[in-house]
């Protein structure tokens, strides 16, 4: 049987993609390699969403081909073949084969193809035909045994004015509400217990297809799914998250109180730079609607500092702001110049050393916050996820926890005990409070 070596870079959006693929590569007999260097294709799915993913790419294939053994395939797909065919296949002749999305499905049969014969695999890169999975396709979990992503649309009609992933995803696409049910269904019966929804906007689902946004209706649909105790809500845009979205998941037992809503500034005059559809007043205003509507409501956000004319105050404010507000949760990027977006001619950019020292403020007054909220729990039980067991310390998360991105929970066990075992979902004491994890004791038999 050939081997194969995956390496899936960017979000967890682009994953699903990459599990789409393994699917597909299993399918035509393909089985993992340990190791890039003893594999007869190694697979690389690309990130574009900033030049520096784009440069993390670069240096993924340039290793991928130096290091290869004799006869193997290099094949590069995702979404910088989306963005820049042309350019990628000049850069590296050493790459036999580009994937585009509209090929995804099909990618096991285009690399054992590539296997069986020589010369370039250089497929059309379809930039006006995008890829939806749907649960009949085959596909292999890349995350823990008992958590999975599904991604319920692709693409993006918000086109901020930073953001590429309009021109490289297309418009925003729903797949239908039983199809998404269905593979709910699918991922239980493999073990998993945990859900995470993801797309580039959730709040807009099924609008192309229903109507109207019906997130809510899918989730009053996932929940009955016997086996999957945990959904959680990723990627949500500030203007829908509406009162129907608040009170159902307010309602729903199994669906986390998490809110993941990049709201990217606070202050008026950069939010309208940036094209997004709402100010500072509409956001204080949602806040305030979710803590009041939702129990325990976990707030996630991401902001971007050095937007091109952003000054000291308006930073300020942004930074205070945060102080006051108190996320649970906050990512910052350092804003990136994309060729082919409007923000790209902006004047007045901010220098890179500025955009570092802004980053690194809020990261810090973040991480205040976040402290002074751990300590809070201290003396409380909590439910946590197990995810991994080593050297006698268990790892897991919360509800409000989402994985890769979120802060952990450690607890000791004993060495062999087999009453904890990933997967499981146990109580446990809080004892002691880090900036961004938590330490306590299994509660109870």
């Amino acid at each position: 049987m050939p081997s194969v070596f995956v390496v899936s870079l960017g979000c967890a959006k682009n994953l699903v993609d990459a599990e789409i693929m393994l699917g597909s590569l299993r399918k035509s007999g393909f089985e993992p390699a340990v190791e890039s260097k003893t594999a007869d294709c190694i697979l690389i799915n690309t990130c574009s969403f900033l030049s520096a993913s784009r440069q993390e790419a670069r240096q993924e294939i340039r290793k991928a081909v130096k290091n290869k053994k004799e006869g193997a395939v290099v094949a590069v797909t995702g979404c910088f073949v989306s963005s820049h065919p042309e350019k990628l296949q000049k850069l590296f002749p050493g790459v036999r084969i580009f994937i585009p999305f509209a090929r995804i499905p099909e990618t096991g049969q285009i690399c054992l193809a590539a296997l069986k014969k020589r010369g370039r695999v250089l497929l059309p890169a379809y930039l006006k035909k995008t890829f939806l999975y749907d649960s009949g396709m085959p596909r292999v979990l890349a995350t823990l045994p008992h958590q999975a992503y599904i991604k319920i649309g692709d693409g993006c009609d918000n086109c901020c004015s930073y953001c590429l992933i309009p021109s490289i995803r297309g418009n925003f696409r729903s797949r239908p509400l039983k199809d998404i049910v269905l593979e709910a269904k699918k991922l239980a019966a493999l073990g998993v217990r945990e859900i995470n929804l993801i797309s580039q906007d959730t709040t807009l689902y099924g609008e192309d297809l229903y109507g109207r946004p019906v997130l809510a209706k899918l989730l009053k649909e996932l929940v009955k799914v016997k086996g999957i105790d945990w959904l959680r809500v990723l990627y949500m845009y500030p203007s829908r998250v509406t009162d129907e979205l608040l009170e159902t998941m307010a309602g729903l037992k199994k669906v986390a109180p998490y809110f993941d809503i990049p709201l990217q500034h606070t202050e008026d005059r950069l939010l309208k730079l940036m094209r997004r559809t709402y100010l500072k007043e509409d956001i204080e205003k949602l806040l305030e609607r979710i803590k009041r509507k939702v129990k325990n409501a976990v707030i996630r956000t991401t902001l971007i500092t050095g937007f091109p004319g952003e000054t000291r105050q308006e930073f300020e404010a942004m930074l205070a702001f945060i102080g006051r507000v108190k996320f649970n949760k906050l990512g910052v990027f350092a804003f990136s110049k994309e060729k082919g977006t409007p923000a790209y001619a902006l004047p007045g950019g901010v220098s890179e050393p500025e955009k570092k020292r802004r980053l690194k403020a809020l990261m810090t007054g973040q991480q205040k916050v976040s402290l002074q909220l751990n300590k809070e729990k201290i003396g409380s039980k909590i439910e946590v996820l197990v995810d991994t067991l080593k050297n006698g310390t268990a790892a897991g998360r919360t509800l409000g926890d989402a994985p890769d991105v979120d802060g952990r929970v450690y607890f000791p066990v004993v060495t062999g005990d087999n009453r904890i075992l990933p997967g499981d979902i146990i109580t446990v004491k809080v004892l002691k409070a880090l900036p961004y994890d938590l330490i306590g004791e299994a509660f109870g038999d």
